[in-house]
């Protein structure tokens, strides 16, 4: 996976997965509960299948003057039923740990 942007504001999160889209990117949006720290909406994209194709979404980002980050991928336990396939926006999983967002 990567991670585009970290928003705490859904609608900048929204911009972004939706510019990346009118780029042929498939971006998604996903709920990260950080606590005390809040709800803040990432935009992510993968899961990739090879480290190549990974590597080539990353320069296009690259390209678009978007910086990225790595992360790992885990893939769900089950069908989410609280996601909006529509909107491809997924709160977190309540036994996801939470991880800070990338500092600017």
């Amino acid at each position: 996976m990567l991670l585009a942007g970290s928003f705490r504001d859904h609608d900048q999160a929204q911009r972004l997965r939706d510019r990346l889209r009118g780029e042929g990117l498939k971006a998604s949006i996903h709920e990260a509960d950080l606590g005390k720290r809040g709800i803040w909406h990432r935009v992510q994209l993968g899961p990739f299948t090879s480290r190549s194709s990974m590597a080539q979404a990353r320069s296009r980002l690259t390209d678009l003057g978007v910086q990225s980050q790595a992360q790992r991928f885990h893939a769900p336990q089950a069908k989410r039923q609280d996601c909006d396939p529509a909107q491809e926006t997924c709160p977190p999983p309540s036994s996801q740990s939470a991880q800070s967002p990338p500092s600017s």
